[in-house]
């Protein structure tokens, strides 16, 4: 049988010299108190201790000198029922209190009450201790089984003592014996004279409900006043709640002029969580009134959640499964070799405990140092997700290492909206570490986007590291659509009362369903189909700088709707660069928007985010492209503007801070129509329109459609891309091109404006008009749920890829692409010209091979075949003295093409598959004849013939043919119609690099124009219109 003391200790306050408990020790939570020890976990060895346990003023510690014995059974020191009990402990035993303010008081009573169970080495000593001095003690002596093990002091003279601890030691031989004991009280019984203040408890209770609510009294009370005013001022010190969970006025101040009780409250507001709460309150004298007596400082507010916490939602996991949600890049790249892996792997790979976790894979790591791997850290990079809208985000994952050493680590990096919350050190390797564990990481409230990167430094194949079950988890008061389900329920006909969170994929409506308030994340998407219908009081529509939430509706919407568009941030750069967005807008009220009521849209309204500047009236970084004038340019609307925003077209638009903009109104179904423009008379043929719809429009389909009235040499869309591009394809300058073979997977953001280049040849100013397609029939909806599409009909399977860029004072690339759909000459909607709604001086671009009509290109396209044999002129705009640098900057070219520069002047050819190439001008640059982009297989190193260097096309403004280059002696150039009739020769100026022949006599057609000398020619291909 085995025997135990329990010792039992209690507080209590009244005033001071009138019985006031003055200490009650706490033991009202079970299990407060050395943990158990077995022969197989010993106890520490001594001197040991544990606490502090239970609350302030009535706190206490445990200890020991000597270590206690230990056997197969567990042994324990600690409160058991409300009652500290000594169960078979094995040795030596003590309790001290906390120490006892007795400074206003001169008399105190101490009490104990407790109980031998079985203990029978007759040692147990109760004592006292003044001022931290000598222990006073009083020897129970013998005791049997169920006698008492009682102590008490009455009348104990403290005056001139600050403070008191009282305590008792026992010693019990561990064979199954023990002490009991349920009582320890210090009691002021009076004498004290000193001016005394503090609360009258130390903690209340109170039930949070959903209003605010002002809390009960808490009394702070004064006694023995002396005659001197007592002021105070009463803080919030600490605790857990949140500022915005309660109201306090802190500080709140006091004053006294007797003895007395005053009252202070706090009001409690409903919150968003459902964890219970604390709030420390704290007096501080602010008078200076001589031996004041604080005696109880602090009081601790507990506020109880009476919401039940709703079901987790997870939001995102990855378990290595095949079939998780939680996507991922790894850098380096996964491999798995014999003694070396970075790579999900099965339990076959190493023998570990608790990994996997979930299911039969996880990632290991092994000799991550080997030839594939890294001798830094590796790094597993998981993709951004939403998480608006999601209270008490955690994320969470589950790691094992077994004989990590000083060379190994683990650490993570927790980026919230895109700001890194530092790097995280979760394994520290040394001496052959074993360790397993879960990380759990909160996210901090209020945060939209999370993005997870954990990172493993590892070497030696005796080395093994694994990682698994990463999962993103949060709560939601309502109904939340992630990963394709529904928790706890899907919506229905039922449901109009709940709210629903969108976080994440694409939620298509059934039948007739009600909700209330519906939120949609970034990158999440909600369709309603044909005869369906979705009622709800309001359905808000979210974006960030990296995604877009999107609305497809052929069904019936009964709801207001509000797209949040995010808008970059206003810059300072040149026309047509600098931070900003070109945008459209998403949604479109039934009775038309004007500029004056958009302001006004949104809380805060857009009028306090957009950037702006104030003179006569506020003037707003808002407004369209103008291409009528003689230096077509950007507008901006002011505060006296009310010019109608207009469906699919384009509008220039920055904020202060890179925010969101709020638009209102309906999400279109129809077909959207814009009419393009090309003014005759000076102007610019470049329109700025955009998507009319609250979804991504594919921009492959739009191109199909429209191609007819664009310029044919621009069948593309020009993206403003804020200069912050990181792809490979094809920009110019700060726009990014879409087109047949640049960017063809990037679809048309919602309310995402662009440029495109209405046709010239119409002589009237109307280019035509071009279609968005929503539900109208046809042309074929071009609404879609994604960013990238991966349908688009007659994509190239094969296409190369040239990136050339040069470096000068400003830099420039223009590309080249080679595949099965394009020629030397012409090819629309696969060639794309420069972008010159601002400038037509670009740094770097190219000139068509054939059919050239001196139309600069920012895309070349060519054929597959071309790769092996093909010279094509560059144009380039630069300073003289100005050096610029000719290199690669990306290339998908098979390995065996060369690619070579040639400098007409300086008359040398450089390879810049492994050189780049610098030069200096002696005289300022300005268009095409001096430098040429050659390709062709290794053999090919210089070329063969004396005019393939020589740019020939016309000028459709000037009506001349320009020929561009160096010219041998004796040039001359003859113009041949179809019939083969010369109509046009003239003799060539061979000092000049740039020539020009009036055609302005020649009817509109196709003409040949050869150029030669007694020994080579060149005829080129050109049109006159």
């Amino acid at each position: 049988m085995r025997h135990f003391y329990t010792f039992l200790v209690a507080i209590l306050f009244t005033s001071f010299g009138f019985g006031q408990t003055i200490y009650d020790a706490d033991f009202s939570n079970d299990g407060d108190g050395f943990p158990a020890h077995t022969t197989s976990s010993p106890p520490a060895a001594g001197p040991a201790s544990a606490g502090p346990f239970g609350l302030a003023p009535n706190a206490w510690t445990l200890s020991y000198v000597n270590t206690p014995a230990t056997d197969g059974t567990s042994n324990t020191f600690e409160v058991v029922g409300g009652e500290l009990q000594s169960d078979d402990w094995g040795g030596q035993g003590i309790f001290t209190s906390q120490a006892i303010d007795v400074s206003g008081t001169s008399t105190v009573d101490i009490s104990a009450t407790g109980v031998n169970s079985g203990a029978n080495d007759g040692d147990f000593t109760y004592f006292y201790i003044l001022d931290g001095g000598t222990r006073v003690e009083t020897s129970i002596g013998v005791t049997s089984n169920g006698n008492p093990v009682n102590y008490s002091i009455v009348g104990l003279d403290v005056s001139g003592a600050s403070t008191l601890e009282v305590g008792f030691e026992f010693s019990e031989n561990g064979s199954g014996n023990g002490y009991d004991i349920s009582q320890f009280t210090v009691t002021s019984v009076g004498g004290g004279s000193n001016p005394t203040i503090g609360f009258d408890s130390a903690t209340s209770t109170e039930n949070e409900t959903n209003t605010t609510f002002t809390s009960s009294n808490i009394p702070i009370t004064v006694s023995n006043y002396d005659g001197n005013q007592i002021d105070i001022d009463v803080n919030v010190t600490g605790g857990t709640a949140e500022a915005g969970d309660y109201s306090f006025t802190s500080p709140t101040s006091l004053s006294f002029t007797a003895d007395g009780t005053q009252n202070i409250t706090i009001d409690i507001n409903d919150d968003a969580d459902f964890d219970d709460e604390t709030v420390e309150l704290t007096i501080t004298e602010t008078s200076s009134v001589t031996g004041l007596v604080i005696s109880q400082a602090t009081h601790t507010v507990t506020i109880i959640d009476d919401e039940v916490a709703p079901p987790v939602t997870t939001v995102a996991f990855q378990s290595f499964e095949g079939a998780d949600s939680w996507n991922y890049t790894t850098n380096p790249a996964t491999f798995e070799e014999p003694g070396a892996v970075w790579s999900v792997v099965d339990n076959t790979f190493n023998s570990f405990g608790t990994i996997p976790s979930d299911g039969i894979n996880f990632f290991g790591i092994q000799d991550l140092e080997s030839t594939n791997g890294t001798s830094g850290f590796g790094s597993i990079d998981f993709k951004t997700l939403y998480v608006a809208g999601l209270s008490n985000v955690v994320v969470r994952f589950d790691y094992e290492v077994d004989g990590f050493d000083s060379d190994d680590d683990m650490k993570y990096e927790l980026f919230e909206d895109n700001i890194s919350q530092g790097e995280v050190v979760f394994v520290d390797g040394f001496s052959n570490l074993n360790a397993d564990g879960t990380i759990e990481i909160n996210v901090t409230p209020g945060t939209t986007s999370i993005r997870l990167v954990v990172s493993v430094r590892q070497n030696g194949g005796s080395d093994y590291g694994a990682l698994d079950n990463f999962r993103v988890e949060g709560l939601y008061s309502g109904l939340t659509y992630a990963n394709a389900t529904w928790t706890p329920s899907a919506p229905d006909g039922t449901t109009g009362s709940s709210d629903a969170l969108i976080v994440n994929g694409e939620y298509t409506v059934s039948g007739t369903t009600e909700l209330n308030d519906v939120l949609v994340n970034p990158a999440a998407s909600v369709i309603v189909p044909t005869s369906t219908t979705l009622n709800a009081n309001t359905i808000t529509l979210e974006s960030d700088s990296r995604g877009f939430a999107n609305l497809i509706s052929n069904g019936s919407i009964n709801s207001s709707i509000a797209y949040n568009r995010f808008v970059s941030e206003v810059g300072t750069g040149a026309t047509g660069t600098g931070g900003n967005d070109l945008i459209s807008l998403p949604l479109f009220p039934s009775g038309g928007l004007t500029f004056d009521t958009f302001l006004t849209l949104g809380s805060p309204t857009n009028a306090t985010k957009l950037a702006s500047q104030t003179t006569i009236a506020t003037t707003y970084a808002f407004g369209p492209y103008n291409n009528e004038t003689p230096v077509p340019d950007y507008e901006n609307y002011d505060s006296n503007s009310t010019d109608a925003l207009v469906v699919a077209k384009g509008y220039r638009v920055a904020t202060t801070t890179g925010e969101t903009l709020t638009f209102t109104g309906d999400a279109l179904q129809a077909n959207q129509t814009i009419m393009l423009t090309n003014p005759v008379a000076g102007g610019s043929q470049w329109n700025l329109i955009g998507n009319p719809f609250a979804s991504y429009v594919d921009a492959q389909a739009w191109l199909s459609t429209n191609g007819s009235i664009l310029d044919p040499t621009a069948i593309a869309i020009y993206g403003y891309n804020s200069g912050t591009y990181s792809g490979s394809d094809q920009t110019t300058g700060n726009f990014t091109i879409i087109n047949g073979t640049s960017n063809n997977t990037l679809n048309i953001a919602p309310g995402q404006a662009f440029f495109v280049a209405a046709d010239t040849g119409d002589l009237s100013g109307n280019a035509g008009t071009v279609v968005f397609a929503g539900n109208s029939g046809f042309p074929a909806d071009m609404r879609t749920t994604t960013g990238d599409d991966d349908f688009i009909e007659g994509r190239n399977s094969t296409n190369h890829h040239l990136k050339l860029k040069l470096n000068g004072t400003t830099s420039e690339t223009t590309s080249f692409y080679f595949n099965d759909n394009s020629t030397r000459g012409l090819d629309p909607g696969f060639d794309a010209a420069t972008l010159d709604a601002f400038t037509s001086e670009h740094l770097l671009y190219s000139h068509l091979v054939e059919d050239n009509t001196g139309r600069s290109m920012a895309i070349n396209s060519l054929s597959l075949e071309d790769m092996l044999d093909v010279t094509i002129p560059l144009g380039v705009n630069a300073n003289q003295g100005e050096e610029i640098t000719f290199s690669i900057d990306t290339s998908t070219l098979p390995n065996g093409i060369d690619v070579y520069l040639d400098d007409n002047v300086a008359n040398t050819s450089t390879l810049l598959n492994s050189n780049d190439y610098t030069v200096t001008p002696s005289v300022d640059l300005n268009g095409t004849g001096r430098f040429y982009l050659r390709l062709g297989d290794s053999a090919l190193s210089a070329p063969t013939a004396i005019f393939d260097q020589i740019d020939i096309f016309t000028n459709r403004t000037e009506k001349t043919v320009v020929i561009s280059g160096e010219l041998p002696e004796s040039s001359v150039a003859h113009i041949y119609d179809l019939q083969g009739r010369q109509v046009l020769s003239t003799d060539l100026d061979t000092a000049l690099r740039t020539q020009r022949i009036n055609i302005s006599d020649l009817s509109t057609g196709i003409y040949v124009v050869k150029v030669s000398n007694n020994t080579a020619s060149k005829s080129q291909k050109v049109i006159l219109n």
